[in-house]
């Protein structure tokens, strides 16, 4: 009797332009500290797995005792250094009179840095010790991590011994040593008062300029607080121009990592601060700090109080931005959101507007948008529904089917809910070139499907967990949320015939514009060469229309295998 078996072989369609350049295209590389991937995944190779997928080239940790360097060995044996990058380890020791543990426990830091081609962070914490003393150790440190092969870099923090970058550069210049560097670090130079003069600190310290990180920040700050909240936020967030630190590095010809600082992001009481996806909106508003992305534009309402330029209107009130969402009650016909400052957008970079939201009471909701032309009027308008329930669903607006839009200067913005009455709120506002999170779905279709446009690109996600990954599901044509999709190719036997059927789906609705879904239907009688699979004549390049294609085959007593292979393209 003849076998067969099928192999569902998914070809996913080319990527369309993306909003989010690629990491390795970015000036400076994305790295970030560790104090929050277990938000993300239990196991080191998930975290890492999806920080590279929102656009992170590497990490950073402490490696001041036993247990950190055991946590340090797990990452070490899933990192693919030309993938992601261990970048650095840091130590606070206080340094005394007698420093042999110190330098003990140091070997077996820079022994592990050497694997990873990481370099050796230096916190040089308050000390009793004389300053020649301080000098002596950060010598025998540095010459300890020569030896070992690993750079070392001064961590300037503010409320210890060394606070600035330009403090660190007097240690520098009176050692002279070939293997002492120093990072610019913007939430501790913004409290040492350095926020407004970032370019002279970077040109002072250039020659040795090792590891920035970057931050969103307030401008007003409490310099002897433990608190952090006011220097270290996620990008995006405080009243500080973060991009200021870029515009530094860029004076100074700076070519190598930047680090994302999210110390805070691990409190429980400052988690308020910190929303669940904030790896995705940070990276996303770093690279927007960058030519290919400026003109961009992110609404977040993650700052407690901080409208980011949007009003109300008169049928609006009791509007707050508390928890991460812009809230208001609707007390009238036609409520409107309105930013009309400060914007400049150039509408063909950014097709589509995600709309994160909920609504009490359900109806039509609708973006208008004032350009270069004149200002906001109803020919400048796309429509939307958003259903009543007061639950938050991401909504993808196809701006860019106006002809006002594209090819125009986006110059105001507003969005009137879908009621004139009830609660509405507003978690996000992103401007969008259709493919948000770089996972080679349309925003379009994600949002037409209850996905989240805006979640870590994720190759493997099957979101309703039936074999099917999403991307597989948006090849096939079925629905990623229903785990009860029709089986894609059956087979049944008759008399002297074996019978494959599937149905040709046409690639069409939402997120399918353009695409055509295409299905093979292949064989082989040796699955050990993969070379051996050849299309089943007649039955190759088929183009779905929604119909029922049937593939009988006569019964062989030799085994063969099938396999159907679709592609949308």
């Amino acid at each position: 009797m003849k076998r067969f078996i099928m192999l569902l072989w998914v070809m996913l369609p080319a990527l369309p332009n993306r909003i989010m350049a690629e990491p390795e295209q970015l000036p400076y590389p994305l790295g970030c500290f560790d104090f929050d991937f277990k938000r993300l995944a239990a196991a080191e190779g998930e975290q890492i797995r999806l920080l590279r997928g929102m656009g992170y080239n590497g990490m950073t940790m402490p490696l001041g005792n036993s247990t950190q360097l055991a946590l340090f060995d797990k990452y070490a044996a899933v990192l693919q250094p030309n993938d992601f990058r261990f970048y650095a380890g840091y130590v606070g020791p206080t340094f005394t009179a007698d420093n042999t543990a110190l330098y003990t426990h140091l070997a077996q830091v820079l022994s592990r840095l050497k694997t990873v081609d990481g370099k050796l962070w230096l916190i040089v914490q308050n000390t009793a010790l004389a300053r020649s003393g301080v000098v002596a150790a950060i010598r025998a440190i540095a010459d300890q991590s020569k030896a070992a092969g690993v750079e070392l870099v001064l961590y300037p923090h503010d409320n210890t011994y060394i606070e600035s970058a330009e403090e660190a550069l007097v240690f520098i210049e009176e050692l002279n040593h070939d293997n002492i560097f120093v990072s610019l670090h913007l939430c501790h130079e913004i409290r040492a008062g350095n926020g407004g003069r970032l370019d002279a600190v970077a040109m002072a310290i250039q020659p040795y300029l090792r590891l920035p990180s970057i931050s969103g920040a307030n401008i007003a700050y409490n310099d002897n607080s433990a608190n952090w909240s006011d220097s270290i936020q996620p990008l995006g967030q405080g009243d500080y121009d973060a991009s200021k630190l870029v515009r530094a590095l860029e004076g100074v010809g700076y070519d190598g990592p930047v680090i994302l600082h999210t110390f805070g992001a691990q409190i429980p009481s400052q988690s308020w601060n910190w929303p669940a996806d904030h790896h995705q909106r940070s990276s996303y508003v770093y690279q927007r700090m960058f030519g290919p992305l400026q003109g961009h534009f992110a609404f977040l309402f993650n700052q407690n109080g901080n409208f980011e330029g949007w009003a109300g209107n008169a049928r609006v009130s009791n509007a707050t931005v508390v928890g991460g969402a812009l809230t208001a009650t609707l007390t009238g016909v036609d409520p409107q959101f309105v930013r009309s400052t400060a914007l400049n957008i150039q509408g063909s970079n950014v097709p589509i507007v995600l709309v994160r939201m909920m609504s009490s009471a359900g109806g039509v909701a609708v973006i208008f948008f004032g350009n270069e032309l004149g200002g906001i009027v109803a020919a400048n308008s796309v429509t939307f529904s958003v259903p009543a329930g007061g639950v938050y669903q991401w909504y993808a607006v196809n701006v860019g089917a106006n002809a006002n839009w594209s090819g125009h200067t986006i110059k105001a913005l507003r969005l009137d809910p879908p009621a004139s009455s009830g609660t509405t709120s507003i978690d996000a506002i992103i401007g969008s070139n259709g493919d948000f999170n770089q996972n080679g779905l349309s925003d379009l279709w994600e949002a037409a499907n209850n996905l989240d446009p805006t979640a870590p690109a994720d190759p493997l996600k099957d979101s309703d967990n039936d074999g099917l990954t999403d991307a597989a599901e948006f090849t096939f044509g079925t629905n990623p949320t229903a785990s009860n999709s029709a089986p894609l190719l059956t087979a049944t036997s008759s008399g002297g015939t074996f019978t494959l059927t599937f149905i040709a789906t046409q690639a069409s609705g939402i997120g399918y514009d353009g695409l055509t879904r295409i299905y093979d239907v292949e064989m082989t009688s040796n699955l050990a060469n993969p070379a051996s699979w050849t299309g089943v004549a007649g039955y190759t390049n088929i183009i779905g229309s929604n119909q029922t294609v049937t593939v009988p085959q006569p019964v062989s007593t030799v085994p063969h295998f099938y396999r159907l292979k679709v592609r949308v393209e």
